[in-house]
């Protein structure tokens, strides 16, 4: 049975609602100028150019949510643009005076990447339709329960590996990149076994959007409330939360109710904030030998007080937290007057992705000799523990190759990334699910990675992540039920009755 023989589902929603953001961003700056402050002035209007490029990303492939260019955009909206107009409008900026002096530059850098990875994205879509991603395919079948909450029991041994290998103190020890170093065999490992247990997440969210069935609802939000408090203890919101974004952005993207969709999604935004607050706050204090009940105690507290907490306090930590362009802005700041160009420093490390460190402990942590020698931007020092400010992939680019380095590779990056939404997120199945659920978190990476780290993930880690869903797929659909053919079926999917 071919597709057209289904009714037509309602269209998915979509991302041409993100231009309220440069219209909101475009009022602050028009305020800003009218009552001469001249710096946030400057600030504002090169967040709105910023934000421009970010929606012509989204725009070049056609404004679907569920799409790598789209996300990568989405992450640069908020760190850069969002997170410079939210420390603009605060009295005095949360991030320090001397790196809040080149937020205009950060600016600058951020329209001109992201207008290049939308040319590369342009590039590579020109004279391809672009209307048939995401296709429900007939004949896909839900996984069972069992087979989901067998998939999500991997938490347990993710848990046992992280106490191992000190991860529940990483956030909290005085020498964090000593700690990184020492247990650097372990992470891949760690990441690959938490990430195939979300899978069971996933799939039982897949499921439930099939069958509409309460039952099935109750036990997703079950197994997603467990994983969070699994690891909230840890201080990290990666480890805790760092999925759910990702989760119900598939969700949104592919629920035909439109107004489901839009009340879970600013839910969602405003559940995010309030989360990312309480843990920034939790990092800061020292947890380092406290019990897990103590830590539970301590992060009820800290929700408590935020609950109580001015909106400006609250304004501000989000500021903060969000505010992680600062590095781009020193570096492009910085380079070449004092610093020179670094070239293809430390790329030649690059190897080292090939060969396990399980098996050859020796070689090279990647990236970490990049991140020790990006600390003489004066930015972070993450040798001291706590939370840092990444380097950012056009900061990474800039102490490179200067604009030039931008420009090209942004727009690479914005070809690979249209390339692989064809390859990967065409249908609607239970490998793609599975594919999404694995390789959607390394999305952070195409905003916050250096160069090298990129690299790793455009192939080492896409060839993993692929490798594991075909055979995930085999596995779990030998569980599967009632494929979807039918009318009933289909109006399931569509959250209500389907259209003729």
């Amino acid at each position: 049975m071919t597709t057209s023989a289904h009714p037509r589902l309602p269209k998915m929603i979509d991302a041409r609602a993100g231009w309220i953001l440069p219209i909101a961003i475009l009022v602050v700056a028009i305020y800003f100028t009218t009552v001469d402050e001249t710096f946030e002035a400057r600030v504002s209007w090169t967040a709105l150019a910023a934000s421009v490029a970010c929606m012509l990303c989204m725009a070049a492939v056609g404004y679907r949510l569920i799409s790598m260019v789209t996300m990568t955009a989405a992450v640069h909206m908020i760190t850069y643009p969002i997170a410079a107009v939210l420390n603009a409008l605060l009295e005095t900026p949360a991030v320090r005076p001397d790196l809040w002096s080149t937020t205009d530059l950060a600016m600058i850098g951020c329209a001109v990447g992201c207008a290049s990875l939308a040319g590369g994205a342009v590039l590579m879509q020109r004279g391809r339709s672009e209307k048939r991603f995401l296709e429900i395919s007939p004949g896909t079948g839900m996984v069972s329960v069992s087979a989901n909450l067998v998939l999500w029991s991997l938490l347990i041994p993710s848990i046992l590996i992280r106490v191992m290998i000190g991860g529940y103190e990483d956030r909290f020890a005085e020498d964090s990149l000593t700690l990184i170093e020492q247990t650097g065999h372990f992470q891949n490992i760690l990441s690959y076994v938490t990430r195939v247990s979300q899978i069971g997440m996933y799939l039982q969210l897949f499921r439930y959007m099939q069958s509409r069935c309460q039952k099935d609802l109750l036990i997703f939000f079950a197994m997603t409330t467990s994983f969070m408090l699994a690891f909230l203890p840890t201080g990290s919101r990666t480890a805790a939360f760092g999925f759910v974004p990702w989760m119900f952005l598939f969700y949104v993207a592919v629920e035909r109710n439109r107004w489901k969709a839009l009340i879970l999604l600013v839910t969602l935004v405003i559940s995010f904030s309030f989360l990312s607050i309480i843990v920034e706050l939790y990092r800061t204090s020292d947890q380092r030998y406290a019990s897990v009940g103590e830590r539970f105690s301590k992060i009820g507290q800290i929700a408590a007080d935020d609950v109580s907490a001015e909106e400006a306090t609250r304004l501000r930590i989000l500021a903060s937290r969000l505010a992680d362009y600062v590095s781009a802005g020193r570096i492009i700041n910085y380079s070449p007057q004092i610093i020179p160009f670094r070239g293809i420093e430390h790329l030649d490390e690059l190897w080292a992705m090939f060969v396990p460190k399980l098996i050859f402990p020796e070689r090279p942590t990647l990236g970490l000799s990049e991140v020790i020698s990006i600390e003489a931007y004066g930015v972070h020092k993450g040798s001291e523990g706590g939370g840092s400010s990444p380097t950012m992939v056009i900061g990474d680019l800039y102490s490179r190759w200067g604009w030039t380095g931008i420009v090209i590779g942004m727009a690479i990056l914005g070809a690979i990334l249209s390339g692989l939404d064809r390859l990967c997120l065409r249908k609607l199945d239970v490998q793609s699910v599975i594919l999404y659920a694995l390789y959607v978190q390394t999305i952070p990476a195409f905003t916050f990675s250096l160069a090298s780290g990129i690299i790793v993930v455009l192939t080492r880690e896409l060839l993993v992540c692929w490798i594991i869903s075909k055979i995930l797929t085999v596995l779990v659909m030998r569980t599967s039920s009632t494929p979807i053919t039918s009318t009933d079926t289909w109006q399931k999917m569509a959250g209500g009755p389907a259209v003729s």
